[in-house]
């Protein structure tokens, strides 16, 4: 009973309280630091995400520099196929609400933490893996309690969309409730982040990557354990290899090719211009404008159901959330590089 007491206590305080900033944090100051917990709890998500843009980026700068790659831990927390199934009901984002391979990287560093979830969706012909469209961003940021619940409440989250473009350009695109077209995987910063990051619901998520009896860390979903797997034993991975023989029926050497390559993520997963990106885009960010008012009575013109996204065929070539191209013209894959092939050199 004295335990219990003890948590209720912190979570209840750290919840009424506002936490000063962590220190090593870029640009957070007191006031800052105040302003953007509220915000976090107002449900203003494109205010929020317009304060919080430039705190994200630096952080990603801090995770993606090379000189950091050595403390970069990767663990890969699942996978799923965007192959379109005939049942509605079954062509859905997965637990995580997102498609193809997910890896989370994780960098301590200044005595704080920094994950990214970024997805890497998969080509459909081959089922290689190409360079992700989606990246998710949790940072500590706040002075608080850890490992406990109420620790969540120490980050702040964030996510992108990205565009590749025919050259290799790469650009961050924000979407809101209020920037909201239609697209395959309906997640938006911070609301969606704190809806699954709460300790109520990440209790479910959560419970799939535990060890039999390895406590909780209440700060993140995934667990510490995981990122101390080998890589062909985590979640992840398993079920891309898996996906590579049992549906795209692929020859034993591309799965063992794109096995090896996935064993070396710091020098296979890399994001090309990811920096320079970062850079440019600090003070400012992209927004996704909403679907024009006739784009949703036109999905049946080229054969796709609303709620149905993903990567498909438009005049010879594949497209990933092509509407958003075909209709509005706000971000379209040219063929992005296939990271992970079976091309055996």
């Amino acid at each position: 009973m004295f335990n219990f007491t003890c948590i209720f206590i912190i979570v209840f305080s750290a919840e009424a309280a506002v936490l000063p900033p962590r220190p090593g944090v870029p640009h957070l100051s007191e006031e800052s630091a105040a302003f953007l917990q509220a915000l976090r709890a107002s449900g203003d998500g494109e205010s929020y995400q317009q304060r919080v843009n430039r705190h994200t980026l630096a952080d990603l700068k801090l995770l993606y520099a090379p000189e950091n790659a050595s403390k970069v831990e990767v663990f890969y927390s699942g996978f799923n196929s965007d192959t379109p199934d005939p049942n509605p009901k079954k062509f859905r984002p997965g637990d995580d609400l997102g498609y193809g391979l997910h890896v989370i990287r994780r960098l301590r560093i200044q005595d704080r933490n920094i994950f990214v979830n970024e997805h890497w969706p998969t080509d459909r012909e081959t089922g290689g893996i190409i360079l992700p469209d989606e990246i998710r961003v949790q940072f500590q940021a706040f002075e608080g309690p850890e490992r406990i619940p109420g620790s969540e409440l120490t980050y702040l989250y964030d996510s992108f969309r990205i565009a590749w473009g025919p050259s290799g350009e790469v650009e961050f695109y924000r979407q809101t409730s209020k920037h909201n077209p239609q697209r395959r995987v309906p997640v938006t910063a911070p609301e969606s982040c704190m809806e699954c990051h709460n300790p109520g619901t990440s209790q479910d998520f959560a419970h799939a990557f535990l060890e039999p009896g390895e406590f909780r860390n209440f700060e993140t979903i995934v667990a510490d354990s995981n990122f101390r797997l080998p890589y062909r034993e985590q979640k992840g991975l398993k079920k891309y290899l898996a996906y590579l023989r049992e549906e795209k029926k692929a020859p034993g050497k591309f799965v063992e090719r794109a096995a090896q390559l996935l064993e070396t993520p710091a020098s296979t997963l890399q994001l090309p211009d990811i920096l320079a990106a970062l850079r440019r885009h600090e003070n400012s960010a992209n927004w996704l404008p909403g679907d024009a008012p006739w784009a949703r009575e036109s999905y049946s013109s080229i054969g796709l159901a609303h709620f149905q996204q993903g990567s498909y065929l438009v005049e010879g070539k594949w497209y990933l959330d092509a509407l958003e191209e075909v209709f509005e013209g706000k971000y379209r894959w040219w063929f992005p590089p296939i990271v992970v092939r079976g091309n055996i050199p």
